[in-house]
């Protein structure tokens, strides 16, 4: 095609298109608790097999893998890590395209799971459990590599690189220390590449702080087949088969599991599999915690408390830059402030852990900085009465409802506290008491109306945070060309959708969610189109917000708190 007598240049989408393409397959290493590895015989083929498959377009090679568990052997296990990598270019591959071949764990089945594989598609003739010696002699050579590869990074921990069949040599590999402080510091690099940490002091804090030892432990979400609840899987620092999965997720920046329904650190097994969520221990993630921390403006001399230890991450990064002496830490679980405060130890710092209601602070003292690590729907009235001149507080508002996260910033002068509420990319987990509003698996059941929409959903987090707190109760879901908002206590849904040029909404249920939605974008509209809000703490029990100019603007107030539980050292 030419356009003017030149050739137009090709879209990238169209250049990776015309691309060739190597085949993918996933296999999946299904053990028993005596070791034995799982082979099938497949009606197509005249050797015994893996299960596993071709890896199809819409999936990654752990989503194909958990796919053809559930349809040759009706087995809905999630899928672990990766164990080996076998690739061939295409002049060794009998298909005439390069074929790459990845090779996933399995938790072990125990001998009723493994009483009940069944052959729901009809393809698997018969199924056996052989060991690693059956395995090599019933098996092609190179099928036969990959159990023995996989079997040796189940044991080891690692992941394995075959080419044909044939391991590759692995190079000598640096001290889990070392590895951990390259993963740090490859973190710290990526956020301050991305223009979010600028604060050198924070920076060399956060590559002081060694995370190995303050996250020995974590979950990990694996995948599973369709229709079935979510599941995380337990990885353990300390041996070898997860650490290099381990230590890429406890460096990977975001939000770290480590604590499920308030059970006892040291209570969990390497391996155990949760589902359906319910996860009480959790870091915050690096990108809202560095954030925070500079907003707060921290200098020498200054006194900090913070609302909610956790793992102690932050905890540690404030011990850098101030001082052990200058942190008080307040945590309500009893598990997580040990933990915190053993680990903590062990990193040569040593501030004041306080086990209690993080609601309370310390009655009596005033500190320079206070930081909530947990989402409130109000500002604490307690640790409001604790800034000194000067001091300011750092808490995340939430309406209850995923989505539209917010920041209050609190400064003292004297006896005025000035406050201004903004939106945020990414939320903190509520606090205890928060009721959390979340969206249902599907729409509700009634009758459907469908109009047109005058307005086309915006994308100002300034009105989206207004219609968080003026319409209570609702719960989004952004999509590519969709946005669905509910209203679970009324079963009540609306869908707004982009169908050739113009947005059309889909409702059901007794609210007018969408409806509403159009009237606070009026509002929204006249107040001046606020991206942020002043908080009026006159009276701390009586948090105003208000934004925008003129005779219009936006209010509301937030709720009020429950009376703070004691705190003990």
């Amino acid at each position: 095609m030419l356009r003017d007598g030149h050739r137009t240049p090709p879209r990238r989408r169209d250049h990776y298109a015309l691309l060739p393409a190597p085949m993918m397959a996933a296999a999946v290493l299904v053990t028993d608790t005596s070791g034995r590895v799982l082979v099938l015989d497949p009606s197509y083929k005249d050797h015994l097999e893996l299960p596993g498959g071709m890896v199809e377009a819409d999936e990654s090679p752990a989503q194909a893998a958990a796919r053809e568990l559930a349809e040759e052997l009706g087995l809905t296990v999630p899928v672990g890590r990766l164990l080996a990598v076998d690739t061939s270019s295409a002049a060794a591959a009998r298909h005439g395209r390069a074929l790459t071949c990845m090779i996933f764990a399995a938790p072990a089945l125990t001998p009723a799971q493994a009483g009940q594989l069944t052959f729901p598609d009809g393809e698997i003739r018969a199924a056996y459990w052989l060991s690693r010696d059956e395995a090599a002699r019933r098996l092609p050579a190179r099928l036969a590599a990959r159990v023995a590869a996989g079997l040796d990074a189940l044991a080891t921990g690692g992941v394995i690189h075959l080419e044909r069949g044939e391991p590759t040599a692995p190079p000598a590999g640096p001290t889990v220390r070392e590895r951990a402080a390259q993963a740090r510091a490859a973190m710290v690099d990526r956020l301050a590449a991305d223009g979010v940490l600028t604060d050198p002091d924070l920076r060399r804090a956060l590559l002081a702080v060694r995370r190995e030892v303050l996250l020995p432990l974590c979950y990990i979400r694996r995948p599973t087949a369709a229709g079935q609840p979510r599941a995380w899987q337990l990885l353990d620092g300390a041996d070898p088969r997860d650490r290099d999965e381990w230590l890429a997720w406890i460096h990977d920046g975001d939000s770290v599991l480590f604590q499920h329904r308030g059970e006892p650190l040291d209570a969990a097994e390497r391996g155990q599999i949760v589902t359906g969520g319910g996860f009480t221990g959790m870091s915050t993630g690096m990108i809202t915690a560095v954030e925070g921390l500079q907003a707060l403006g921290l200098a020498a001399g200054d006194r900090v408390l913070e609302s909610g230890t956790g793992p102690g991450l932050v905890t540690a990064a404030l011990c850098e830059i101030l001082g052990d002496t200058a942190v008080t830490t307040i945590e309500a679980d009893p598990h997580l402030a040990e933990a915190a405060r053993e680990r903590l130890a062990r990193l040569g710092h040593r501030p004041r852990v306080v086990r209690g209601d993080g609601l309370a602070g310390r009655p009596g003292e005033r500190f320079d900085a206070i930081l909530l690590s947990f989402a409130v729907r109000g500002l604490p009235p307690a640790l409001l009465e604790q800034l000194a001149d000067g001091g300011r507080l750092l808490a995340p508002i939430t309406t209850g409802a995923v989505g539209w996260p917010a920041q209050a910033m609190v400064r003292r002068t004297g006896d005025t506290l000035d406050a201004v509420l903004r939106p945020v990319a990414s939320g903190h987990r509520p606090g205890l008491g928060v009721e959390l509003v979340t969206a249902p698996d599907r729409m509700p059941d009634g009758p459907v109306t469908v109009r047109p929409s005058r307005l086309a959903p915006p994308e100002d987090a300034g009105f989206w945070l207004a219609v968080g707190h003026l319409l209570p109760g609702l719960v989004g879901v952004a999509g590519a060309e969709r946005l669905s908002l509910y209203a679970p206590a009324e079963e009540s849904c609306s869908i707004v959708q982009s169908e050739g040029g113009s947005w059309v909404v889909e409702g059901t249920g007794p609210r007018s969610i969408w409806a509403e939605v159009e009237s606070v974008h009026t509002r929204w509209i006249q107040a001046g189109r606020p991206g942020h809000y002043r908080l009026d703490l006159t009276d701390p029990a009586v948090q105003r917000v208000d934004g925008g100019a003129g005779a219009h603007p936006l209010t509301w107030q937030l709720p009020g708190h429950l009376a703070p539980a004691a705190v003990t050292s």
